[in-house]
């Protein structure tokens, strides 16, 4: 038996690349590449998943 948990963040970035209006395609692939998205706050970070039976009321 194979069992694959997924987890999935649906909030928003907080940080974001530097995009300037009007910046071409190379300069936002730069800026994008350059962009550290571990720093963001609502990056998932060291998730727990537990298996425990529930008691259902």
């Amino acid at each position: 038996m194979v069992v694959t948990l997924t987890v999935h963040n649906t909030l928003a970035p907080v940080v974001t690349p530097p995009f300037t209006e009007g910046a071409t395609v190379t300069e936002t692939l730069a800026a994008t590449a350059g962009f550290d998205y571990i720093n963001d706050p609502n990056t998932l970070h060291d998730v727990l998943l537990v298996d425990d039976k529930a008691e259902i009321v």
